[in-house]
């Protein structure tokens, strides 16, 4: 892709985001037009943007946010969705030598966008490339762990997460990743191990008691199950997948209406599975 349609592309996000600020998506677009024309001290501060505004938005842990970047294949110029898109002869995935801090950043960030928008391969690329260049990046070997797990390479994503432990123990998602990486080989109590672990580092985080629900669940502990998925929707009383599992839960202890109150909550958000629970036990 020729360097103008890059800079077409930013002009275009520059554009948007006078429009409306909040439109988180766009500044993670414009920060990957920005890596591939070299520009890595504003691609970061885009990608730092992106972060907060998905943070202040409640977003994390949502793998579907970036759905909404395709919708810039219909705001913007062709040149604008190409970018978004990325290109594959990008010089940085090319690269065997990275040069700077900030390059490796914002190589890191654009695998996670990458692995946001379900380009596993593209994103196991740059991860690798950026474990090869720094083998003390925690952060990536945590980020590739949940790559490979993606792909369903477990014992990849297991030594991925344990290497990211090793090098920084206080890694909360590391051990939510490894939880994860058990609970489908199901070793439950391993899990729930980690997944423990993760919660004293952590316990204003939802990820890792949402995860134990479900191991707790898969091991038909009803009652705890519950109680996580409860915590969950306290933290965070969107997360339509908690209330869907919450109202499953119950069912299984009997509590019909209970239940009901759940799918409620859950098709009101959106969940697309529930219709199918509301109408075999909500009549």
């Amino acid at each position: 892709m020729a360097v103008k349609d890059y800079q077409n592309a930013i002009i275009a996000f520059d554009k948007a985001i006078e429009l409306d600020p909040n439109l988180y998506y766009i500044y993670a677009s414009r920060a990957e037009a920005k890596v591939e024309l070299g520009d890595y001290k504003s691609a970061l501060a885009d990608y730092n943007s992106y972060k907060k505004l998905i943070e202040d938005l409640n977003l994390l842990g949502d793998v579907e946010i970036m759905e909404k970047r395709q919708k810039l294949i219909n705001l913007f110029p062709s040149t604008a969705a190409a970018a978004a898109n990325g290109s594959p002869d990008s010089d940085l995935e090319s690269a065997t030598v990275i040069n700077s801090n900030e390059q490796l950043k914002a190589l890191f960030y654009r695998a996670k966008l990458k692995f946001e928008s379900g380009d596993y391969s593209a994103a196991l690329r740059d991860f690798t490339l950026a474990i090869t260049s720094d083998s003390s990046f925690a952060e990536a070997y945590n980020a590739r762990g949940f790559t490979y797990l993606k792909m369903r390479n477990m014992q990849a994503a297991y030594d991925d997460f344990g290497q990211a432990i090793h090098l920084n123990p206080n890694l909360y998602m590391a051990y939510v990743g490894r939880g994860e990486v058990k609970d489908k080989l199901r070793n439950f109590a391993g899990a729930i191990e980690d997944y423990e672990a993760a919660i004293k580092l952590a316990p204003g985080k939802y990820n890792a008691y949402y995860d134990r629900a479900l191991s707790w669940f898969n091991q038909k502990n009803f009652l705890k199950a519950e109680e996580d998925f409860s915590t969950v929707i306290k933290l965070n009383a969107k997360h339509e997948k908690a209330l869907f599992n919450r109202g499953i839960t119950k069912i299984n202890l009997r509590r019909y209406a209970e239940a009901c109150l759940d799918f409620k909550m859950a098709h009101s958000l959106g969940h697309t599975q529930v219709a199918e629970y509301m109408a075999r036990f909500c009549n």
